[in-house]
């Protein structure tokens, strides 16, 4: 107001508040997605866990992009593509989520409104992909019928993708091109969810704290 060039406002900034992910166990995990009721929402949701995607990739991908061993994820966050690993597990389901429908176009398609007998007609010529919508409300119900009380969301799968590949010993550099994070920093959230190495650690706190005495 007094038309003065207050330098402090280019250095003085409150620090952001750090909150850690919400994660699901493996057990958690596999009790929500056994909890989903239909086939239709189940394969879409498995994937995003198992290949560690968000909601918008995975309902993108058309039935070019998948091949075995991988998967390509065009125009992911920040516009970049990335290949993912695909398991021939997950390929094989894929495989057969596909021949319900065979849209020639999307892996996973709209099956618009209508009975649900006709679902798979509907999604064999839809010309648009998978609803959003549907796959939050269908993930939600899922989450209440497991009886987990996390506030867990379509994205917690893969915060638990990131977080169970780093239990297991997976490089974090290599875990950082599989989601396809710009920064390393990104990624290593994740450290702070994993009990990986702690009990190791503790020893190694203990042994230090008998040598000084």
């Amino acid at each position: 107001m007094l038309g003065k060039d207050w330098k402090l406002w280019e250095v003085a900034s409150a620090r952001e508040s750090f909150k850690l992910p919400v994660v699901l166990d493996v057990e958690q995990t596999r009790s929500v997605l056994a909890s989903v009721a239909l086939a239709r929402h189940r394969t879409p949701l498995r994937l995003i866990y198992c290949c560690g995607l968000r909601l918008d990739e995975a309902v993108r991908l058309t039935v070019d992009d998948v091949e075995p061993g991988r998967i390509l994820v065009r125009g992911g966050k920040g516009g970049k593509d990335r290949y993912v690993p695909l398991s021939g597990t997950m390929l094989g389901e894929l495989r057969r989520y596909w021949l319900q429908h065979r849209n020639p176009k999307w892996l996973f398609p709209s099956a618009g409104r209508g009975h649900p007998s006709n679902a798979r007609e509907r999604m064999g010529r839809s010309e648009a992909p998978f609803g959003k919508g549907a796959l939050q409300v269908a993930f939600h119900d899922a989450v209440v019928a497991s009886g987990i009380r996390k506030k867990a969301t379509i994205h917690t799968l893969r915060h638990s993708y990131a977080t169970h590949l780093l239990a297991m010993g997976v490089n974090i550099r290599q875990l950082q091109l599989y989601l396809g994070h710009e920064s390393i920093e990104t990624t290593c959230i994740y450290l702070h969810l994993i009990p990986f190495g702690e009990e190791r650690s503790m020893e190694h706190v203990e042994a230090i704290a008998m040598m000084t005495l």
